[in-house]
């Protein structure tokens, strides 16, 4: 016959010889340091943040013409005169002789351009974009171009605004360098800026 074995009264009593429990070791503050340590890059988000031009043409005529961020093309190759001349005699060289890079270093390292600054989020941890704004006086015709980042985006991406005695044209976008010149993105800001030049002038006449 099978006897029921009974369950202990006190689970306190399995104990092992030495005072040491029968559980999982503990977790001691060391080992809380080092599990985290261990965890902690699953948890590390590479953050990069949206870089922009910022400045003012009133404080720096440069800022008119910033610009943009160049695309690198891959460096060409042509062939030097004494491979040309191999290749002439001998076409089945071509395919074994090297190519000479024409493009020049300082292609391949373009420098920073000037007054662009990295964008960071606001106070309210509201994400940053790039923005371009050009001012306009009605009566002494002067211009002014700022370029900055914003927090506030406006429903379309170019909008124009006839303030008191200016006008003000702007538009807003989200990559690196975009509040540049000569971007597809404020292509028409030249169509606004021509507008209000004959708008200008049909004022003064």
């Amino acid at each position: 016959m099978l006897r029921k074995i009974k369950p202990l009264s006190n689970p306190k009593s399995c104990v092992l010889k030495g005072g040491e429990s029968s559980n999982h070791p503990k977790m001691t503050p060391n080992n809380i340091v080092l599990f985290s340590m261990l965890l902690l890059p699953f948890f590390v988000v590479h953050v990069t943040s949206l870089k922009c031009f910022r400045c003012n043409s009133n404080d720096n005529p440069d800022c008119f013409n910033v610009r943009p961020l160049a695309k690198v093309d891959p460096p060409t190759t042509t062939p030097s005169p004494k491979q040309a001349a191999t290749n002439v005699t001998n076409p089945s060289a071509t395919a074994t002789t090297t190519a000479t890079p024409t493009n020049s270093s300082k292609q391949l390292k373009e420098p920073v351009p000037l007054f662009l600054e990295e964008c960071s989020r606001d106070e309210k941890g509201r994400e940053p974009f790039c923005r371009k704004m050009v001012y306009t006086v009605i009566q002494n015709k002067h211009h002014r171009v700022v370029r900055e980042c914003g927090y506030e985006p406006s429903p379309k991406d170019c909008y124009m605004a006839d303030n008191d005695f200016h006008l003000e044209m702007v538009c807003q976008c989200r990559t690196d360098g975009c509040n540049g010149a000569e971007r597809t993105k404020f292509g028409s800001i030249a169509v606004m800026t021509a507008v209000v030049g004959v708008l200008l002038r049909l004022m003064s006449n």
